[in-house]
């Protein structure tokens, strides 16, 4: 699969979000330990740089113009199972 058939961000789930989120605080946390004021957050740094516009990560990336129509509409990992989920996602296949 070519990078232009790729959908990057516009898949990000609730939870996908959240862990985004999560890895955020972390950065902020050891960013101040480490005595730096200069953090930005995810959202942040998306709000500013893309414009994007969202109540969370998972809206703004979902929902902007940029991330919408690119690429696959079914990445076909539905009815997998474990096995061929985990050679699907190691290897690209099935």
């Amino acid at each position: 699969m070519k990078a232009e058939q790729c959908k990057f961000y516009s898949d990000t789930t609730v939870m996908g979000g959240r862990l985004i989120e999560a890895y955020d605080r972390e950065r902020e946390r050891l960013s101040r330990h480490l005595g730096s004021r200069a953090f930005q957050s995810t959202v942040e740094f998306d709000r500013r740089s893309y414009e994007y516009q969202g109540k969370d990560i998972g809206t703004m990336l979902g929902e902007n113009y940029w991330q919408r129509g690119i690429g696959p509409e079914e990445l076909g990992v539905d009815g997998m199972d474990t096995g061929q989920l985990l050679a699907y996602v190691m290897q690209g296949s099935n």
